[in-house]
């Protein structure tokens, strides 16, 4: 008798007592693969037989395309992974470049979320600051704050601390954007001027503004 390897269509043949102590089993001459040798066995070597569903082609694609999905999954969970580690660490460095943000802000709206606009300070600029005497014993603090980077973003924090004619500090006042300004961000390499009127019971010699 003879079968035919399903893997390389090698013909070779078997004998009786070699199926029944393999159980029908062999393993081919030619690709040393094992097969079931039953669907295709014949008793002339020309003979055409339609090959089985033993551990064959079909087996072999099956396993293949089960390794490829699991492969698939994992790279798929890994680049989550790397996702969220990045987002966690770089976050605030990232949403403020240009290409991104937008991108950043689509998935944000799809997720119901919101980007948060914490100012950095490294980005913003404060000059033209004066401190003069103003209504009924108050004081106008004026200055301009320049949004330096590349993107809109929300207001820093301002500190303004008060010195006496030896240039120590008297007093320190921290004010926070929504006291100075009802626009929620500035838009990039642009130029805003605030005025904030205080009240100051003492004498003052001095002052200095900066970015909180």
């Amino acid at each position: 008798m003879f079968s035919r390897c399903p893997q390389c269509d090698v013909l070779q043949e078997v004998t009786t007592q070699q199926l029944r102590d393999s159980r029908g089993l062999l393993k081919c001459k030619a690709c040393r693969q094992t097969f079931d040798a039953l669907p295709t066995l014949s008793e002339r070597p020309d003979e055409m037989i339609e090959p089985g569903h033993g551990i064959g082609p079909a087996f072999e694609k099956n396993v293949k395309t089960e390794s490829l999905w699991l492969w698939r999954g994992a790279s798929l969970a890994m680049l989550l992974l790397l996702m969220v580690q990045l987002a966690y660490f770089e976050g605030q460095r990232l949403y403020r470049y240009p290409l991104l943000r937008p991108a950043l802000a689509k998935v944000c709206a799809a997720m119901d979320c919101r980007l948060i606009d914490t100012a950095n300070t490294t980005d913003w600029s404060v000059s033209h600051s004066q401190l003069q005497p103003y209504l009924q014993q108050t004081h106008l603090l004026t200055a301009a704050l320049t949004n330096q980077a590349d993107v809109a973003q929300g207001f820093p924090s301002l500190q303004l601390t008060l010195t006496d004619f030896n240039g120590q500090p008297l007093e320190q006042r921290l004010f926070a954007p929504q006291q100075y300004t009802h626009t929620a961000q500035l838009a990039a390499n642009q130029t805003m001027h605030i005025r904030l009127p205080l009240i100051i019971p003492a004498e003052f010699g001095g002052f200095t503004l900066t970015l909180i």
